[in-house]
Formats: structure tokens, sequence, C-alpha cells
């Protein structure tokens, strides 16, 4: 889990919302299809591993995010955004509430971002996901700080340790 808080500066959404100019972003800020970099790769991938490993994935504070046009090279974009996911509990989530909510709503998310055939098997459509993105993907949460100010926005992130030089929406429909 990615926590977060920060402001922005400098970058610019054409009349559609999306980035036409980077800068720096709020992680709170950030928008479906918006790509960005600053999540240090390193500490990323050992999420990562660790997640896939099955251990405890620790969380990482991440006050704000480089915002690029998705045409130019990012390591990171928003495939959803949910501010509803957790508008029903009061106390801050527990990590297995945490995970089971934001894995509810993020893969099924990713598929429909990806362009996956929402009519294949479950296993196909896992197959698919993971041989185009071994690094598999993050999330952005807030702080509990953030949390008890009313903030509950959950942002789903695809990561590439390769920086991608194009969006990934659609990258696998029809295949």
């Amino acid at each position: 889990m990615l926590t977060f808080n920060g402001c922005d500066t400098g970058f610019e959404r054409d009349e559609y919302g999306s980035i036409i100019s980077g800068g720096t972003i709020k992680a709170t800020s950030v928008r479906t299809g918006d790509c960005f970099n600053d999540l240090n790769p390193e500490e990323i991938k050992e999420l990562v591993e660790t997640f896939k490993e099955g251990g405890d994935v620790d969380s990482v504070t991440i006050n704000h995010v480089s915002a690029v046009p998705c045409n130019m090279p990012h390591n990171n974009e928003v495939f959803a955004v949910s501010e509803s996911l957790f508008s029903t509990l009061d106390d801050y989530p527990s990590d297995e509430e945490f995970n089971f909510r934001a894995e509810t709503f993020c893969i099924p998310e990713v598929y429909r971002y990806l362009g996956i055939d929402s009519g294949l098997s479950q296993s196909a459509k896992s197959k698919m996901f993971s041989d185009a993105f071994p690094e598999y993907y993050q999330y952005l949460f807030p702080r509990s700080s953030s949390w008890n100010s009313g903030n509950r926005t959950l942002s789903c992130l695809l990561y590439s340790e390769l920086a991608r030089e194009s969006s990934a929406r659609n990258l696998l429909e029809k295949r």
C-alpha cells in the first residue's frame, strides 16, 4: 500500500482532463488514465516481490508524483480511482480489510482498463495481465491522518519496471 500527502505544481491538463505537460501533482489528485514517475523503482520492486511471496507489504509514503503525458517515459499509470470504496468505514481499515476491498475493486478494473475480454475465464484474464505486467499493480491510499480528515480515495496503479512511452489503456484488447 502506498500512502500519500502533498501538493500540485506545474502540470497541465487539457479540456478532457489528460495531462499535457509534466509537473508535480499531489498523489490525491491523480485521475484514471494519468501517467507518472517518482515512485522509487527499487522500493516498489521490493514491495512487489514481498507481495508476490505472500509476505507483509509495508506502506511507503508518497507525497507527490511527477506527472507526465502518457506518451512520455513513465513507470506508473492510474487505471482506476474510487472515492466510495471505503466510505462506509469510520476507522482506518486493517490490512486484511484494505486488501480485500482493494483487490475486489482493482482486479476487475485492471482487466477493463487493459481491454481484456470479459468473457474469458478468470485464469486466462489473470495470465494475460501477468504476462503484460509481471510487476503487477500497486495502490495509492491515504495515511491515517488524511483518513481522519475524511479522505477515503483509493487509486489503483499499473507499475512497470521498464518505462513505458504509451498508455496501457486497451493494450490487451482483442488478443
